[in-house]
């Protein structure tokens, strides 16, 4: 996936993509956990919108943890 969006050619070091590919990897067996960590925050942040009303801070708490889920999704623009 690396090497379609930099591509194989040029100065770039394919031991590298290669070993980069192979930490992601590794690290999307944390995935289940990371999601339902930020689910989490997100209703935290939901229920201090509902007990302290709508305000500069509890709408930017909602915002970021809406923002960090959505992080942890595909891109919206892949081709």
């Amino acid at each position: 996936m690396l090497k379609l969006k930099v591509g194989g050619r040029g100065g770039i070091d394919m031991a590298a993509i290669a070993k980069a590919e192979a930490a992601l990897k590794s690290l999307s067996g944390n995935f289940s956990q990371w999601l339902n960590d930020e689910i989490v925050k997100l209703e935290a942040a939901r229920q201090e919108v509902r007990a302290s009303g709508l305000n500069a801070l509890t709408v930017e708490a909602l915002y970021l943890r809406a923002h960090d889920l959505k992080g942890l999704g595909p891109p919206t623009n892949f081709r």
